[in-house]
């Protein structure tokens, strides 16, 4: 895209995301009374907080795309320094001016902390940002990457490796890992339906590959990143790794060359009909019903919102995310258009919820967060997708 569409995109982008910011740091909207002077007393009130690495990494890493966007956003004709330096600014501003809202919320923490953890996102957020526009124009040009043309591509990739971020950060104790191996080999075999998932999420990452660059990079390039999570996942962050994970990633790594056989057609309509059986099979598992109906959480993100001071449980929402995103990439890459895709997935989605009332509530929680998030990804394939 030209550098005006890339702006005004970003600026729709930003948009978005100063929404989902103000609306995770906010929930549950409960009002308290407080009693002050004025917005100066209230900005005086704040104080240096002791935070866990749980609080510190969620705040950065929610403040990273926002940073990232104001990149894009910001005029291109203030050079490089002047957009970090504003940016950084602006993410500081957005931060202080929730912190005081948080005083008027029940269940919120207000904290100078949380203002500087999410000032250093967007600081990261933006330098990432910049990084990126500076490789996208060297990139432009060539036919063995296509990241600038293929921005949905590479945006499935990036939700799926986010989908392996840990809900905290955890210390780098190696002493604890082989504890984790242990525990791991007594868990027994998994459930099918997980080692499906995370063989399917491969499988749909290869195809994001085969958009990205030249079909004989594929597999060696999904390869890598197979082989760079797995190291990840079974060493720092063993606590949160599952058998599941291993066994998916190899039959996906052993599946890939029959599947790449499939024309751009054809692929997407087997990953997109495996897709869907499975993460179905996962919503409605063991498949008892009730006759005592459940309520459905009719606010969006409700179940996917901490009750702390970190907002969104970001790995479970980057799971959500690239599953019914790639549902409707899916469908996209079939010559569909972006926004009835994803009323169709949107409506399967509901329509899987609404079993969902009916299952016993130990098992799920129905709510409007998934078919919700269907129609966002719609919408950003629209805004943003080439095809």
């Amino acid at each position: 895209m030209a550098d005006g569409a890339n702006t005004q995109t970003a600026r729709w982008l930003l948009a978005i995301l100063v929404l989902l910011v103000l609306y995770g740091s906010l929930y549950p909207f409960t009002l308290r009374s407080v009693q002050y002077e004025d917005v100066l007393d209230l900005v005086s009130r704040l104080r240096w907080e002791r935070t866990t690495r749980g609080d510190i990494f969620a705040n950065v890493l929610l403040y990273l795309p926002l940073g990232a966007a104001l990149a894009w956003a910001l005029p291109q004709r203030l050079g490089g320094l002047s957009r970090l330096v504003l940016a950084t600014l602006l993410g500081a501003a957005l931060s202080l001016s929730v912190e005081v809202a948080q005083y008027f919320m029940v269940r919120r923490v207000a904290t100078l902390s949380d203002v500087a953890t999410n000032t250093a996102g967007t600081f990261l957020g933006c330098l990432g940002g910049l990084a990126v526009a500076t490789a996208a124009r060297r990139l432009a040009a060539s036919d063995a990457f296509r990241l600038t043309r293929e921005p949905a591509s590479a945006a499935i990739v990036v939700l799926w490796l986010a989908s392996f971020l840990p809900p905290w950060l955890p210390p780098l104790d190696t002493s604890r890992w082989a504890e984790s191996w242990d525990a791991l080999l007594a868990a027994g075999p998994p459930p099918w339906h997980a080692v499906a998932l995370s063989a399917l999420g491969w499988l749909v990452v290869g195809l994001a590959l085969r958009a990205l660059t030249r079909p004989q990079y594929v597999l060696a390039a999904l390869a890598g990143l197979v082989a760079l999570v797995l190291a990840v996942r079974f060493t720092v962050l063993s606590r949160f790794a599952g058998p599941d994970e291993a066994l998916g990633a190899g039959v996906a790594l052993l599946a890939w060359p029959l599947l790449a056989r499939l024309d751009d057609r054809r692929l997407p309509a087997v990953l997109f009909l495996a897709l869907l059986a499975t993460v179905a099979w996962r919503a409605l598992e063991p498949f008892a019903f009730t006759a005592q109906a459940q309520p459905m959480n009719l606010v969006p993100f409700a179940d996917l919102i901490s009750r702390g001071s970190t907002g969104l449980n970001l790995p479970r929402f980057f799971e959500k995310a690239f599953a019914y995103g790639a549902l409707v990439w899916l469908l996209v890459r079939r010559d569909s258009a972006a926004l009835p895709a994803g009323f169709v997935v949107g409506a399967i989605l509901l329509a899987i919820e609404s079993l969902q009332v009916w299952t016993p509530r130990d098992w799920h929680v129905p709510s409007l967060t998934d078919p919700v998030i269907a129609l966002a990804a719609a919408l950003m394939l629209a805004t943003f997708g080439r095809r």
